[in-house]
């Protein structure tokens, strides 16, 4: 069994040296396409910042990624790592003794069996950059997971009735309860069941706003000439109740009133859209659009993974 120091604690994994080996080569292969994509604001910046440093520099540096640790909780269905990202002068640049501007921003990921591959998403809750040397950027990792983690305040609902406040998260990387207890790694704790809260790309969403975002996405399916002129104006830009009584009585749809369009306002919206677009669209599908305009899922979806590395992680 794998064991990881972290400062005088000793951490058992569950996965043995072969599983880890193969999980540092899927972190390191995600890392590559996290990059190359520009997923999320941190790998933007640093992509954006490499490309100038390289141009203005040297067009022989290059750019490491490298998962310096893994976590595990107790089954091996979430994991945590370090991932390291460092500028080389060149492809023959010794690691990391002959690296510079040492930055991580980490990864979490998740899975239901140890037969499936993992799905890896940014971990920004906290982000270091330009370290001088390895070393120093690993110190500050381990004492930020290993001790200060746990006075990390979250905006939770803590008794499921509405009305959030400020708690801290209480546990750190090395505790027994941390992968259980620790906000990041509570479904639904952001309004939709199914999801983690490192799922989302922005702060706080909930259900009306993933209609809303996805009834702007659907909104683009119309195409009819009979409301050509009603695009113009931008229809579905303003989910208001007047809008939605000046748009349906503009489709002749006359004979309702203020009250009606306010109380089946989602039914309308539907309704617009299927009169007037090649598909039947259902609530459930502007909500699951909405949360694909929400969330992560888009750009995590177009990272690709060899099939030799995915053949790994089928079960024998």
């Amino acid at each position: 069994m794998l064991q990881a120091r972290a400062n005088e604690d000793i951490i058992e994994s569950t996965v043995s040296t072969e599983e880890y080996r193969r999980d540092s080569l899927y972190l390191y292969h995600t890392g590559q396409e996290f990059f190359k994509y520009s997923i999320d604001g941190f790998y933007f910046n640093l992509k954006k910042e490499y490309l100038r440093y390289k141009k203005e520099n040297d067009s022989n540096l290059v750019y490491k990624i490298i998962p310096q640790k893994i976590f595990y909780n107790k089954d091996s269905t979430l994991l945590y790592s370090f991932v390291i990202y460092a500028v080389g002068l060149s492809e023959k640049a010794i690691w990391p003794e002959e690296y510079d501007h040492f930055s991580t921003v980490n990864m979490v990921g998740f899975r239901n069996s140890k037969c499936e591959p993992w799905k890896i998403y940014p971990f920004d809750v906290i982000g270091l950059y330009g370290a001088p040397n390895l070393d120093t950027l690993t110190k500050d990792l381990y004492k930020f997971y290993f001790k200060d983690i746990s006075d990390k305040s979250y905006y939770l609902d803590t008794n499921g009735n509405g009305e959030f406040e400020y708690v801290k998260s209480k546990y750190n990387l090395g505790d027994v309860l941390f992968w259980e207890k620790f906000p990041e790694f509570q479904k639904g704790r952001e309004g939709v069941d199914s999801l983690y809260s490192f799922q989302y790309e922005y702060d706080n969403p909930h259900v009306e706003t993933f209609k809303m975002e996805g009834f702007r996405y659907f909104s683009k399916l119309v195409n009819s000439d009979s409301v050509e002129v009603i695009n113009k104006n931008n229809p579905f830009d303003e989910f208001t109740v007047e809008r939605q009584t000046y748009l349906l009585n503009q489709v002749k749809d006359l004979g309702l009133n203020l009250q009606y369009v306010s109380d089946s306002k989602d039914s309308l919206y539907l309704y617009l859209i299927n009169r007037f677009s090649d598909k039947l669209v259902t609530l459930n599908d502007v909500i699951i659009k909405g949360i694909d305009y929400y969330t992560y899922k888009p750009e995590i979806d177009s990272v690709s993974y060899p099939d030799s590395l995915l053949k790994m992680y089928e079960c024998k």
